[in-house]
């Protein structure tokens, strides 16, 4: 299984050659470009975010420990 290193870098440089693509293709526009970008690098680390001791998993902790105080 791959770790959150791989699940990042694989993540980011695909969503990044699909927003640019995109881009391209006259699909999207310049200001979508990122947020495709970031929402695909987002998605690329959900595997993780099951995994007991992941990277990821731990950030939803302590994000969802953080919302319910408010």
């Amino acid at each position: 299984m791959a770790n959150f290193k791989t699940h990042v870098s694989v993540a980011a440089a695909l969503s990044g050659v699909l927003a640019t693509g995109f881009l391209a293709a006259g699909v999207a526009a310049p200001k979508d470009v990122w947020l495709y970008f970031a929402m695909g690098t987002v998605g690329g680390v959900l595997p993780d975010i099951d995994a007991d001791h992941s990277i990821p998993g731990r950030m939803f902790l302590v994000f969802s420990r953080l919302w319910w105080r408010f």
